[in-house]
């Protein structure tokens, strides 16, 4: 009941950054099970020292920090948490994946201008392993069809084992395109003009 009322209160707060910081400054030296709630209540409250404090706990030495930490990112609704979960997912061990595909999310979901959604795409391609995740990928360079996309497609087709879906999302991207002599310079350059 305690933890609700505390959740429900930080949430209404007026000034939210305060109170994160007041959250924040509570994680040291509280016991594990504490500070698994004082995170989940930073998470719904949001917000950049929010994010710094989840942040570091999912950056953190600890498991079940690094667990929790991970998923709120994961759940953030803010664009300012792609840095974070970039940076989570680039330390590796056991959450990358998880982190990875937050910040594949965020590409996906969040409103930003092309050169951006084009430069997450191509972060999350090189930290990519699995092909879940380079499909994930794939489907936002097609969900966003611009000639940055269509670029990031034609320079994915340089690996080998993403040539065939990379050149699938180019095709796709390319016939919502109009045919400028950019676009047909950057299809024939790949050799996907026909």
């Amino acid at each position: 009941v305690a933890q609700k009322a505390l959740k429900t209160a930080a949430i209404r707060m007026p000034d939210r950054e305060a109170c994160a910081a007041e959250l924040a400054a509570a994680l040291d030296g509280t016991p594990l099970p504490t500070k698994t709630t004082l995170l989940e209540i930073l998470g719904a409250v949001q917000g950049t020292k929010a994010l710094a404090a989840v942040g570091s706990a999912a950056k953190g030495s600890d498991p079940t920090l690094q667990d929790v930490g991970s998923k709120l990112l994961g759940e953030w609704t803010t664009i300012d948490a792609a840095p974070v979960l970039l940076s989570v997912a680039k330390a590796g061990g056991k959450f990358q994946t998880r982190a990875l595909r937050g910040y594949i999310g965020i590409a996906q979901k969040f409103i930003m201008s092309e050169a951006e959604r084009a430069q997450m795409c191509t972060n999350a391609l090189d930290l990519a392993k699995q092909p879940a995740e380079r499909k994930l990928v794939m489907d936002v360079l097609k969900r966003y069809p611009n000639v940055e996309m269509l670029k990031v497609a034609v320079k994915t087709m340089e690996v080998p084992e993403l040539k065939k879906d990379a050149a699938e999302a180019a095709t796709a991207i390319s016939q919502k395109l109009p045919k400028t002599d950019e676009v047909k310079a950057i299809l024939s350059k790949a050799g996907l003009d026909k």
